[in-house]
């Protein structure tokens, strides 16, 4: 079972945008990621937030991925609990994609590894994708940023 985190295309500052919808530049960012993994990697689901800036994310990854309904997660947002959406996805089974937000993801990483949300086990950068794979413990596989495609 391998999990895809994604953390959404960069977004408009606040003042500029207060909806924070991605700007052109994370959208380009995010088409490369994807164009890039789109037959490297199978998935079955693709959730994410409800922010905008994730939901526009996820419009990106469909592009290379048509086959996915997306699935608007509440529990997905910046400072949700992890516990609760790493029960659910233990008990999935499946190839999951998880568009999402800092510090959510850093606190899935760490908990998912560690059993515990207090650790920042990898970097995250907008439009990466950090892959972790679950061979009876969940292990970091790989990152890919658009900065090194």
């Amino acid at each position: 079972m391998k999990l895809y985190l994604v953390q959404h295309g960069k977004a408009f500052m606040e003042d500029v945008d207060p909806r924070k919808s991605i700007t052109p530049a994370g959208r380009e960012e995010t088409e490369k990621v994807f164009s890039f993994l789109k037959d490297k990697i199978t998935v079955e689901y693709l959730w994410h937030s409800t922010k905008l800036r994730a939901i526009q994310t996820a419009e990106v990854i469909l592009r290379y991925f048509p086959s996915l309904h997306p699935e608007s997660k509440e529990e997905l947002s910046p400072n949700s609990p992890v516990e609760p959406v790493a029960e659910i996805i233990n008990n999935t089974g499946k190839n999951i994609m998880i568009v999402g937000h800092l510090p959510f993801l850093h606190k899935l990483v760490s908990f998912l590894v560690m059993n515990e949300d207090g650790y920042d086990l990898v970097s995250f950068s907008n439009s990466c994708v950090v892959c972790m794979e679950y061979v009876g413990i969940w292990k970091i596989e790989w990152v890919v940023t658009p900065y090194i495609i």
